[in-house]
């Protein structure tokens, strides 16, 4: 039984099983988008925390998901603390007190920026500091293709000046680099993924020259959407190109939605319904309060998505000209979800 059908089946035996709003997990199907995912890109697969921060869940499908967790706040570390498998703390704004509970838990610091080096070092007389990674920004990416891709800038890692300090400061400080985490965006993966592995063989191989020493590690990061079985990846082609990359690295991929985006449900209730000027409004318990995904805070591209119904009354009227779903707070654009003209009025 799929994961929608299993939670109506629930309501229909106990309408006051799920107090509203909230958000329902399948963890049967959270673990299959996992193990497929993985099995798919044949490499490790880290989990990514911020992406759903349910401790739960994460307790229950930690036997499976044990490649690593990447956190990026101090509150997901300390929720994350006796899984297993390591944990990587990726956070641009990282300062003195997240590195420090990091080194403290023995998590792997990312850096994003000279100023955390420089932050982490003053550790170095009081505790291990463990190899760390740097975060690469998606301009080198640009930089050492040969072909003419560009993949789309962002404001995280460093620029190629700033990894050569970087690789500098590591040295004449004493830390070991351990590696690189460079990341295409947010669903990125189905259409440069395979233009990514490109430059990355050219990047590892600058990246040692300017280290004097080989790295070992590297985490391509992920831009899966909940929707990647659907969409024609060619994996078998990635792994081949995957192949051809330094076999000393140890290449790892990432990933948050692809895991959890299409294994969780959103639930609430409609309490209340009216019209004004003959358009029908149906007022919920839920709205983009308390999901920020339903926001489409870029209003001129919003398409209301089509919610999956359950009515408690099984005969009702049709809706002659759609319903507007909207939640309960005071913002006009609390709008989230439109019910097509023709479909049973919610009851």
């Amino acid at each position: 039984m799929r994961g929608f059908e299993l939670i109506i089946q629930n309501i229909i035996e106990n309408p006051r099983i799920f107090e509203t709003p909230c958000y329902v997990y399948i963890v049967e199907e959270v673990i299959n988008n996992y193990t497929d995912l993985k099995e798919y890109l044949g490499t490790d697969l880290i989990g990514s925390f911020k992406a759903n921060s349910c401790v739960e869940l994460l307790t229950r499908c930690n036997h499976v998901m044990g490649n690593g967790i990447e956190v990026a706040s101090l509150k997901e570390l300390n929720d994350v603390i006796g899984t297993s498998g390591e944990i990587f703390l990726n956070n641009p704004s990282c300062g003195q007190r997240e590195i420090r509970a990091a080194l403290a838990s023995k998590a792997t610091i990312v850096a994003d920026n000279l100023q955390q080096i420089e932050k982490l070092s003053k550790f170095m007389s009081k505790t291990e500091i463990k190899p760390i990674i740097l975060r690469l920004n998606n301009s080198l990416l640009n930089q050492f293709s040969s072909r003419d891709v560009a993949f789309r800038p962002d404001h995280f890692g460093m620029d190629w000046e700033t990894v050569c300090k970087a690789i500098r400061m590591i040295r004449e400080l004493g830390l070991v680099l351990r590696g690189l985490h460079i990341f295409n965006g947010s669903y990125s993966f189905r259409e440069k993924a395979e233009l990514s592995l490109l430059p990355i063989g050219k990047i590892i191989s600058e990246v040692e020259t300017q280290y004097g020493d080989a790295i070992s590690f590297v985490n391509l990061g992920g831009g899966f959407s909940e929707k990647w079985r659907d969409e024609g990846i060619d994996f078998t082609t990635y792994r081949e190109h995957l192949s051809r990359l330094p076999s000393h690295i140890d290449f790892v991929h990432e990933a948050g939605r692809g895991v959890f985006g299409s294994a969780g449900y959103y639930l609430t209730r409609m309490l209340n319904d009216k019209e004004i000027d003959g358009k029908a409004f149906g007022i919920c318990d839920g709205g983009i309060t308390h999901n920020f995904l339903l926001a489409k805070t870029e209003n001129v591209f919003r398409r209301y998505k089509k919610p999956r119904v359950h009515s408690a009354v099984p005969e009702t009227e049709s809706l002659s000209g759609g319903m507007l779903l909207v939640g309960p707070s005071c913002s006009k654009d609390d709008i989230f979800g439109l019910i097509p003209a023709g479909n049973p009025k919610p009851g």
